[in-house]
């Protein structure tokens, strides 16, 4: 039986991969089916057998088929437990927001830097970010619709909490709206931003364009 010297020097962080498509017109394409798909379900007493829906549930199946070119996978990796500490740190709940204080942190700014520090691969310059996650103006929105940002910030922050509560950590990714504290997306409307607000403040508090493992 292995030693506790020998577990130890054997033990790695966690890990976790998440796969994304950025090509926009065809996540627009995905989420419109699957609204449609569902507004036949509903249409139809919830009942999936619904008329019409084996023809969306087969385009839905095409699309995503064809989305894997387009896709790429994001790999995550945990950090070390007093680094990721730090890093909640640099993101401390603001005085005047209860919402913050439940968390633990700055809601508006820190999922874009776990997102930062904790991505392994694929390895990002400073313009590649800029590119993926926006400016927060309307002129770079990023690539990324809210729902791929949740994608990655669910994985991000999961990795370091692997018995995350679910339910609290999509509370946290989706605040509720205050005024005073909302950001534009890239569609246009105004959302409590899960990562960043308009400039992103997040961006330099990341500790590093990209994490090298180790």
């Amino acid at each position: 039986m292995a030693s506790i010297k020998d577990r130890l020097k054997a033990a790695k962080l966690a890990e976790r991969t998440v796969m994304v498509c950025l090509n926009p017109a065809r996540t627009a394409e995905l989420e419109e089916l699957i609204v449609r798909r569902a507004g036949v379900a509903i249409q139809n007493s919830g009942s999936l057998e619904a008329p019409g829906g084996a023809g969306l549930d087969k385009e839905i199946a095409d699309l995503k088929a064809e989305m894997l070119e387009d896709s790429v996978e994001f790999r995550f990796r945990a950090l070390p437990r007093l680094a990721f500490t730090a890093l909640l740190r640099e993101h401390k709940p603001r005085d005047d927001d209860e919402f913050d204080k439940a968390q633990g942190f700055n809601a508006d700014t820190f999922f874009e830097a776990v997102i930062r520090a904790c991505l392994v691969e694929p390895e990002l310059d400073d313009g590649d970010w800029l590119m993926l996650l926006g400016d927060g103006t309307v002129k770079n929105p990023g690539v990324l619709s809210q729902a791929q940002f949740d994608k990655l910030a669910d994985a991000a922050y999961s990795v370091n909490h692997r018995d995350v509560n679910v339910p609290f950590l999509q509370a946290a990714l989706h605040r509720p709206q205050i005024s005073g504290d909302v950001s534009k997306r890239q569609n246009g409307s105004a959302s409590a931003r899960n990562g960043s607000t308009g400039g992103n403040p997040a961006r330099s508090h990341a500790t590093s364009t990209t994490r090298k493992g180790g």
